[in-house]
Order: C-alpha cells, then sequence, then structure tokens
C-alpha cells in the first residue's frame, strides 16, 4: 500500500490523511522508506532504517532545545553556552564514576540526556518508541501528535559526510560518533570534533551521530542523535534546498485514535518500563495500570487492574 504524502512548495512531506491505527503506522514507515530508497542516486546508504521522533504537535519544528529558550526568554549566546557547557563538566563529577574518560561530544550526550538545552535533537531508531512519545505527552486537544522520520544517510550524505566505495565508486554516506575513541581513530568522525562541539567554531548545517552508551535509557530508547550548527532552523534550510529530494517527512497521527493507538502499543509491550528502564519508569507504569492521572499518559489508555 502507498500511503499518500503532500508536499507544499518550501515545506516536508507530511501525510495527507492522519494515521488511524498501529499497523496502519508501520505500514506507512516501510512505504516510505521503500520509496526514498527507490530515489536514492549516486550514493550509498548506511543506515538500513529510518529514524524516528515523536512530538504531541505536528507544528512542533525539529529545532534543538538551546535554540528554542527564546520561547522562555532565553537568547542563545556562544560564550554563555560555552560557560554553561563547563561548570556542568566541573560541577558533574561527584555525579559520574569515571568522568576522566568523558570527551566533550560525550559530556554533550550527557547534559542532554538530564535535560540541559544543547544543540542536540533526539530521534530514536525505533518507530513504535517514537508513536509512543508522540501520542503519550501531554497537549491541548486541538493539536494532532505526529512522528518526524529522517534518512540519516541522507543527511549526511548531503552534508558531504561521505567515504568513497572503491568498488562502486559511489560515496558511501555515514552516520558519525561522538565519543573520543572513535574521534580519535576515524578521520571522518573528527568533522565532530572540530565543527560541531565547539561552540565558536561551528559548521551551519546538522548531521546525524550515534551516541555513546552511556546510561540504560538511551540503550531502551535506542536513541540517536542530530547534532546542528549554527543554523537554528538547519533542518527548514535543507527542505528549502533540497526540495522534492529532501528524506525527512511527518507521519500524522489522528488524535480520536491516540486511545485505541496507545491500548495497541501497550499490549504489544511498548510501557513506561519498556522506555524507561528504572524506578521512575516502574512507578509511572504501576500508576497508570491502577488508572491514576498521570502526567504524560493519556487517561484511558492502560490496563485496569483490580483493588485488593
Amino acid at each position: 500500500m502507498r500511503f499518500k504524502f503532500k508536499k507544499p512548495p518550501g515545506e516536508f512531506d507530511y501525510t495527507k490523511e492522519r494515521i488511524r491505527s498501529v499497523p496502519e503506522f508501520l505500514e506507512c514507515v516501510k512505504s516510505k522508506w521503500h520509496a526514498w530508497m527507490e530515489e536514492r542516486r549516486g550514493w550509498e546508504t548506511q543506515e538500513t532504517c529510518s529514524w524516528f521522533r515523536g512530538v504531541p504537535n505536528e507544528d512542533y519544528k525539529l529545532v534543538p532545545s538551546i535554540y528554542r529558550a527564546e520561547d522562555i526568554g532565553w537568547t542563545y549566546k556562544a560564550n554563555q553556552a560555552v560557560d554553561m557547557q563547563a561548570e556542568f563538566a566541573r560541577r558533574a563529577k561527584p555525579f559520574i564514576d569515571d568522568e576522566s574518560s568523558y570527551s566533550d561530544g560525550e559530556y554533550l550526550h550527557l547534559m542532554q540526556h538530564y535535560g540541559f538545552p544543547t544543540r542536540l535533537l533526539d530521534w530514536t531508531e525505533g518507530s513504535l518508541i517514537a508513536l509512543y512519545f508522540a501520542i503519550t505527552m501531554p497537549t491541548q486537544r486541538q493539536f494532532s501528535p505526529c512522528v518526524w522520520m529522517l534518512n540519516p544517510s541522507w543527511l549526511n550524505f548531503v552534508n558531504d559526510v561521505t567515504k568513497e566505495n572503491i568498488r562502486t565508486g559511489e560515496g558511501k554516506s555515514l552516520v558519525l560518533y561522538t565519543d573520543r575513541r572513535a574521534i580519535e581513530k576515524y578521520d571522518q568522525d573528527g568533522v565532530i570534533r572540530d565543527h560541531y562541539v565547539q561552540e565558536h567554531n561551528l559548521a551551519r548545517l546538522p548531521v546525524a551521530v550515534f551516541p555513546p552508551y552511556i546510561d540504560r535509557r538511551i540503550v531502551a530508547q535506542k536513541s540517536v542523535f542530530t547534532i546542528h550548527g549554527s543554523e537554528q532552523n538547519g533542518f527548514d534550510e535543507l527542505c528549502k534546498r533540497h526540495g522534492d529530494s529532501t528524506q525527512v517527512c511527518k507521519i500524522r497521527i489522528a488524535p480520536n485514535k491516540v486511545t485505541a493507538m496507545m491500548e495497541d502499543l501497550i499490549q504489544a509491550g511498548v510501557t513506561e518500563t519498556t522506555i524507561f528502564p528504572d524506578l521512575e519508569g516502574l512507578s509511572r507504569e504501576i500508576q497508570a495500570e491502577y488508572g491514576m492521572p498521570l502526567r504524560g499518559f493519556r487517561r484511558g489508555a492502560r490496563r485496569k487492574r483490580g483493588s485488593h
């Protein structure tokens, strides 16, 4: 089944009809990925699947948190960002088992993981994980949740992060690493150290990166990231530049089907402890099972439990 997408000039593809079930969502993802692979010309893809980002409001843009701080009255300044990151690294030492092994890039992931505003934007390799985030986050009724879908290999290809395949002569698009060992070992990953970690020497546009596995949540959520440069609306810039060949799209979810889709995810085993494998996740999951209103968990989308 081919799902119909609409692409207004200068904007991203989005599903003309809103998705109404989990099976329909998975079929849409599969259909779009195959379409992207057919459109690929002159380059190889490193990744065999898309990346996903679930949000409760389809109007939310692909902008990292430090560039969204203007919404709360704080304007990004490179000097302040450098000072804030240095303070985090200095004062985080008592909470880290082996802080000496952390590179600047790894510190960025740690900061992002614990809610510090950075130039990282969270994605996941799991489509159902992204769907879970899209439909469990609290939002107003008039908004429609959506799942963003990205081909990370396309993103890095158009940013010229490639390695030539000697056999075919094509450029193989590479997803970059941010951990210290990779940056020291592989020339391509040096671009992260040189042009994405240092606030005063930034490239303009975002690239796709793999994180170091520094926390169980990163593993459980199959977390991956885009790290953004000096252009605050980098994805919008790429969309305008590459037009119909842009391999980023929005899969819109029908708001009136959220409860049914959440129940299907739970039946499939995608729950709070799947996404958050710790005591906080367990606490939230038990509260939801017993019908306790929970911020970030929609009423009705829970299993029923009897009383003892």
